[in-house]
């Protein structure tokens, strides 16, 4: 089930990414629009009805991704026990990276629940994620598939959440790795010493302090790659 936009606060924007989506009225509440079926095998036989404009019903297209590369993902992970809650970390300057995909992988819906961050600090939730149907003519499509597997486009919807402190951000990225020494401590220092243990967190305060010493985006995307 598609989670709703919160409406009982102060009214945050949501958009969405690559089809017919939901958009808040002037009033606050939200307005619904009929959405064209994510995939090409689900769209109905014989002539469509007359339909309104993308701009009269709310619609935005792929093309208009409104956030600037490169981007920093934070995906929350289910929380075991009484460990404290952990993100995994996407990251990219290329839009390739999160605009296409294969439909398996967009099946999935890995982002959804997932916060995007910006170049410039602004800040948008995850609320879903759809198939936005093949990114070229169905051959083009077909020899992108075969060989890197993204041949399709992936479609996002929305929250505007607001813009971040460039410092909080780095703070977060280093909480995210310190909790996580799996994705970010070599394997047999962690396995022969234990995940919790001195060596382990001395290894990835290390690489915390590191990402500590970015002034930019640019620079926290770079330092992450060079670490990771």
């Amino acid at each position: 089930m598609r989670p709703r936009a919160d409406c009982s606060g102060p009214v945050s924007e949501t958009r969405e990414i690559g089809m017919t989506g939901r958009q808040m009225s002037s009033g606050g509440t939200e307005e619904s629009f009929s959405a064209l079926p994510a995939r090409r095998n689900q769209e109905p036989k014989g002539p469509m009805p007359d339909r309104p404009g993308p701009e009269s019903r709310g619609e935005v297209q792929a093309s208009d991704f409104p956030l600037r590369f490169p981007v920093l993902a934070f995906r929350p992970l289910p929380t075991h026990g009484d460990r404290p809650p952990r993100e995994v970390m996407h990251w990219s300057d290329e839009p390739r990276y999160f605009l296409r995909a294969g439909r398996k992988e967009i099946g999935w819906n890995m982002f959804k629940g997932a916060l995007f961050v910006d170049a410039t600090g602004m800040s948008w939730r995850v609320l879903d994620m759809f198939d936005a149907g093949p990114c070229a003519n169905p051959l083009l499509a077909f020899l992108i598939g075969f060989w890197w597997g993204d041949n399709h486009r992936v479609g996002y919807v929305l929250q505007e959440e607001g813009p971040l402190p460039f410092e909080s951000v780095k703070e977060r990225a280093c909480t995210a790795i310190v909790r996580s020494p799996f994705l970010w401590c070599d394997g047999k220092l962690v396995y022969g010493k234990g995940p919790w243990s001195p060596e382990v967190k001395a290894a990835l305060d290390e690489k915390a302090a590191t990402i500590r010493q970015a002034t930019t985006m640019q620079e926290l995307i770079t330092m992450l790659s060079a670490i990771s």
